[in-house]
């Protein structure tokens, strides 16, 4: 979760507190966390003799 959006902008000590934040609120809702996500890569190549 480090390297995600606006936590790679908190100060060292304030980012340590997330994942003990986001580990109790799993805990409180049943000790799981069904999560779906998708990556998608996008590569281009630029052709300098064009």
């Amino acid at each position: 979760m480090r390297t995600h959006g606006t936590l790679t902008r908190l100060p060292a000590d304030h980012a340590a507190e997330v994942p003990t934040g986001v580990g109790a609120t799993i805990d409180a809702r049943g000790r799981s966390l069904t999560a779906s996500r998708a990556t998608v890569a996008v590569t281009g190549m630029r052709d300098v003799d064009a």
